[in-house]
Parts: C-alpha cells; sequence; structure tokens
C-alpha cells in the first residue's frame, strides 16, 4: 500500500491537537515521552530517539513512523518518539533550554531533569547496543564551503558521529558504520543536492559544546551512538524519507528484520 495524507487534513490536525494540548500546559508542565518496543528484547537492541528538539519534525515523525507502520520480524527496536514533548506541542527548540545540551551536566532544579535522568537509563540500558538520535539541521553540510547554504557549518544532510571508533563490544567502528549509512542513502536520492556526508565532530578532542550532547554521553557509557540529520529545507515529509532510509540500513547492519506497510518512495 501507498502511505499518504491529505496535507490541508493534516494542517487542521496538527492545529486542533495543539490547541487542546496547549489548554492543558501551564509553565511548570512536563509531559512524559513514550517509549515503544517492538520486535523481541533481546542483547542487540536498536534505540531510536525522536523529538528532543520541538521544531524538527522530521526527527519525531520518522520515529512515530517506525513505530505504526513496521513490524520487526528479527530483533529487538526500541523507540522514543516524543523525547521532548512539550517542545513539540509548542512547535519550539526547547521551552526550557535545549536538551540535547543537558546531558554532561544539569540541575535537579531544571524543570526537565527527571526527562533526561529517565532517557539516559535507556541509554544505558546492557540490552541497547546501538543508538540513533534523529535531527534537522538547517542547510546543507559539505565537508568544504560551496556558499552559505552547503558548507562545514551546516548541519543539514548528515551522519554524525563523536569520533572514528569506540572501544566497545559491538558496533565501536563508528566512521566506517556511518560511511555504509552514507553509501545507502545516497543510492536513494531525491535530487543531488540532498546528498549524504559524514560528519565527524571529533567531540572526543575537546568540543565543549558537543560534550553536552545525547550522543556523546551514550559513546562515554559503552553505547554505539550516532546522530542522523535531515535538512531543514527540505518538506517533511522529504526529511522523514531519508530518516527512514537512514534507519533501514542500520537496522540491517545490527541484523534487524522489519517489514513495512508502505511503499519508501
Amino acid at each position: 500500500m501507498e502511505l499518504g495524507l491529505n496535507l490541508g487534513m493534516l494542517k487542521l490536525y496538527r492545529v486542533v491537537v495543539v490547541a487542546l494540548f496547549a489548554t492543558f500546559l501551564n509553565a511548570n508542565t512536563i509531559m512524559d515521552f513514550d517509549l515503544i518496543k517492538k520486535g523481541t528484547d533481546d542483547n542487540n537492541t536498536l534505540l531510536v530517539i525522536g523529538g528532543i528538539q520541538g521544531d524538527e519534525p522530521g526527527g519525531f515523525m520518522s520515529a512515530s513512523i517506525l513505530s505504526t507502520h513496521y513490524e520487526i520480524t528479527k530483533g529487538s527496536v526500541w523507540i522514543v518518539p516524543n523525547l521532548n514533548f512539550h517542545s513539540i506541542i509548542e512547535r519550539s527548540r526547547g521551552p526550557y533550554g535545549d536538551m540535547n545540551r543537558k546531558f554532561a551536566y544539569l540541575s535537579k532544579d531544571d524543570p526537565e531533569y527527571e526527562t533526561v535522568q529517565r532517557i539516559k537509563n535507556y541509554i544505558k540500558n546492557e540490552k541497547v547496543k546501538l543508538i540513533v538520535n534523529l535531527n534537522n539541521g538547517s542547510g546543507y553540510y559539505r565537508p568544504k564551503y560551496e556558499d552559505p547554504l552547503h558548507s562545514s557549518h551546516r548541519w543539514g544532510q548528515c551522519s554524525i558521529i563523536d569520533q572514528s571508533e569506540v572501544n566497545v563490544s559491538k558496533y565501536g567502528n563508528l566512521q566506517e558504520i556511518s560511511s555504509s549509512v552514507v553509501n545507502y542513502v545516497n543510492s536513494h536520492l531525491l535530487k543531488k543536492e540532498d546528498v549524504y556526508h559524514l560528519h565527524n565532530t571529533r567531540t572526543v578532542e575537546g568540543d565543549k559544546e558537543m560534550e553536552k550532547t545525547l550522543t556523546y554521553f551514550a559513546i562515554n557509557n559503552g553505547k554505539a551512538a550516532f546522530g542522523n540529520e535531515a535538512s531543514k529545507s527540505l518538506d517533511t515529509h522529504q526529511r522523514v524519507y531519508y530518516h527512514l532510509l537512514a534507519l533501514e540500513k542500520y537496522m540491517d547492519i545490527m541484523g534487524i528484520e522489519y517489514k513495512r506497510k508502505f511503499n519508501l518512495t
């Protein structure tokens, strides 16, 4: 079957849902996130995280589709589609600041402290071996400067690693895995401009900003972790397309088998 949505109805639905949630929100509200487990729990679990920033719909919609329109026939996938649920409802980067900068240190007085502690516990779970954090980045990442929209200062259309490898029992060859994902996505491009690149932030060499992120926390707790960025210059459904391509390659690398309820086009 084809997966299709009437855009007008989708926009109306979102307006209604946001309005209903906004009715119950106040300045101190923290909405808990969901953990959806698919397949059969084992010690080779993929953890997929979406919605760490509520103004990046490609990430949380991709995770949601993975949870509702994929059947895991072999292996184990855990999905958090709405990590920063409050920010998704508000369509903001984060009502209490950028959650993806709260993983090195966070005061217990921070309204999101319990949310961050809970996701940290899932990341550290012994069953989880690989983590993918889904994001939307500005422009198009390029290793070398081409123009203001296509440069090394942009984050869209790339697979992110914090370092080339990590000393873990499985999937420690981060650069090799990321390269495989990039090559797979690039074999299914919608247009040439959308080309993916590997982006090694070299966080381990002293990037103080990136040291605060979810993926670097995961690496420092013995887990292989990757960021997948789709460009904010693309329509949301195109961002979802690229995220799902990447996720399918990660599942393939981990030996996880699946069936989808639609043609990925």
